[in-house]
């Protein structure tokens, strides 16, 4: 999405980052690459899916209600590049 963001505004004679900041998701192979270099949010992967089994377990022997939702802050790490 954000590398067609960046290809609509050179069509369009946009500059980034000087007329419109861009950022990715989940830091894609592209990013490091493309003009001009795509700034990025990276999840951490691993922690993501560790919480998501402990949640899976503990919902799987938990008694009581079970219709609820929580949040949990797993963090990210930016990848400061030129698109921004």
């Amino acid at each position: 999405m954000a590398l067609g963001a960046i290809f609509e505004c050179q069509r369009r004679g946009i500059e980034v980052p000087v007329e419109l900041a861009v950022v990715d998701f989940d830091d894609p192979g592209f990013s490091a690459s493309c003009v001009p270099l795509l700034t990025t949010i990276r999840p951490p992967g691993e922690t993501i899916g560790r919480e998501v089994g402990r949640l899976f377990q503990e919902r799987l022997t938990e008694r009581g209600p079970t219709a609820y939702s929580r949040t949990v802050d797993v963090g990210f790490q930016p990848a400061q590049r030129r698109s921004t």
